[in-house]
């Protein structure tokens, strides 16, 4: 992954993300990001249609919680 397309700061992220924008954060496809989302794995994943989506507060609360 090119450092230009990482995320430096909570501040850069949006309130709700696309699953290409949590890939930027976490490091993973946006395909292993799916599959986690389908298996209640990716906190803050949601459904939208057939799109997913990442609640910002709730990703934060769990790398912040993996942390420590």
């Amino acid at each position: 992954m090119l450092k230009s397309n990482m995320v430096y700061s909570w501040d850069e992220c949006p309130v709700i993300m696309d699953l290409v924008f949590v890939s930027r954060i976490l490091g993973q496809t946006p395909e292993t990001l799916k599959k986690r989302a389908q298996r209640s794995e990716l906190p803050g994943a949601f459904k939208t249609g057939r799109e997913w989506r990442v609640s910002k507060d709730k990703l934060r609360a769990y790398i912040e919680g993996q942390r420590n």
